[in-house]
């Protein structure tokens, strides 16, 4: 993210992030910042939220333990996620229940079909 958009999420008492924040609420009540990196439409018409949070873990450095930031994904329906005011969207994967990938085909160059069709 740029500069000018972490000032301003710093001035909004936002955490800098890599995308767009949503506050989530969970089971218990408590709810969290979370960046949304996907979301898609079920089938059933409901719409679910791929999200990321950094919690701490161990991690080892010269022989000895640090704290540092350890990505944990999770999926959440939308009802959970509340949008944040200035947030952009917009940017989020977006995919639909029976959506073909978007990912192109990989034509293999022509010296490996040829080399291919003379082993059969």
């Amino acid at each position: 993210m740029g500069g000018e958009r972490d000032e301003e999420r710093r001035a909004a008492g936002l955490p800098t992030a890599d995308g767009p924040l949503v506050r989530v609420r969970l089971h218990d009540g408590q709810e969290l910042y979370a960046v949304v990196k996907g979301r898609r439409k079920e089938r059933d018409g409901t719409w679910w939220y791929r999200c990321q949070i950094h919690l701490p873990a161990a991690a080892e450095q010269r022989g000895r333990l640090v704290d540092e930031p350890a990505p944990i994904d999770f999926t959440a329906p939308a009802g959970r996620c509340e949008p944040i005011a200035g947030q952009a969207y917009d940017t989020v994967p977006t995919a639909r229940h029976g959506e073909f990938s978007r990912v192109p085909w990989l034509v293999p160059p022509r010296a490996l079909v040829s080399s291919l069709q003379s082993r059969s």
